[in-house]
């Protein structure tokens, strides 16, 4: 009993598994895509998560705002041209106007998956500046149209690339962010929808009214698409170089990019490095009730949206 209370007993063999961890030092991964994982783990001050929030601020969430204000008053532009001559110009009659939105958004709806999956597979900002461009283009085609089906293929175009967008900039706000400022960044970069578009109306209402007045062939609806194609394909480029995830950007210095990547590892929404398509998420995804919830809202919300946005216009100017 003495024996057993001071312990006297063997010593148990050792384990051959403990200790078989080896600690990998970061050296070693220097050569990883991601170059922001070796330093998940460091340390920095508060006032170092400060100043390179700041600098996000500064730099990122204006360019998002112009952004998602350009895609915004690319897609309603079309309510606009129809007060500028765009209906009887092409000849549209019956519910063809009605037949633009409309084919835009089963194009949109069409292109989320694939858009999403590039996005996903390979970058952000080269996906997104590759649909941004692309879109302008059409957009600055869409001056050029001469009857129904030219310009309802082109809307079909312009919802297949301006699709990747809003899933692009959740993509870059999670990058970017903790989870407790997502919501505010969201709705910063989203207010375009309304501010920008109410500088985009004045300019086209500025542009429709003063080519009116030449005496020209060209119908002063097309200048509002050869403005608005030629502004967006500027800022796809603008997009490039400045828009993306915190691997992406040339903005940030290899330093703040651990600092970014420190701050946002407590998501546990992954790394900008990381590039596989996990269907075990998707899956997760519709089992998720959330997810049924926001599919509805926006349903609830885009029905009504839908109708102004491709005939508020047309409604002003009934009233005289």
């Amino acid at each position: 009993m003495a024996a057993l209370l001071h312990g006297d007993e063997k010593e148990a063999p050792p384990d051959e598994n403990v200790g078989a961890i080896e600690t990998v030092h970061m050296d070693a991964v220097t050569s990883a895509p991601d170059t922001i994982l070796d330093t998940v783990t460091a340390k920095y001050t508060e006032d170092e998560y400060k100043r390179v929030l700041k600098k996000i601020d500064r730099i990122l969430l204006p360019l998002m705002w112009l952004c998602y204000g350009t895609q915004q008053a690319d897609k309603t532009a079309v309510s606009t041209q129809a007060t500028f001559g765009m209906i009887s110009d092409i000849g549209l009659v019956g519910q063809q106007l009605s037949w633009l939105t409309t084919a835009f958004y089963i194009a949109y709806l069409v292109g989320e998956p694939p858009g999403n999956y590039l996005m996903q597979r390979f970058s952000v900002n080269k996906t997104l500046f590759i649909c941004m461009f692309c879109w302008g283009v059409v957009v600055l085609c869409i001056a050029f149209v001469q009857d129904f089906a030219q310009i309802v293929a082109l809307q079909a175009l312009q919802g297949l690339f301006e699709c990747t967008i809003s899933p692009a900039f959740l993509l870059i706000t999670a990058s970017f962010y903790i989870s407790q400022e997502h919501a505010m960044r969201s709705i910063i970069w989203s207010t375009a929808n309304s501010g920008f578009d109410i500088i985009a109306q004045l300019v086209m209402y500025g542009i429709g009214n003063a080519a009116k007045r030449q005496e020209s062939t060209f119908g002063s609806w097309r200048w509002i698409s050869v403005f608005l194609g030629s502004w967006t394909i500027l800022l796809s480029f603008v997009a490039l170089f400045f828009v993306g995830t915190p691997n992406e950007v040339g903005w940030l210095s290899k330093k703040e990019k651990h600092i970014v990547a420190t701050r946002v590892a407590n998501n546990q929404t992954g790394s900008d490095g990381h590039h596989s398509w996990c269907w075990d998420q998707v899956q997760d995804t519709f089992k998720d009730p959330q997810t049924y919830f926001f599919f509805f809202t926006v349903i609830a919300a885009g029905i009504p949206f839908g109708g102004t946005a491709a005939f508020g216009n047309l409604v002003f100017i009934s009233f005289g």
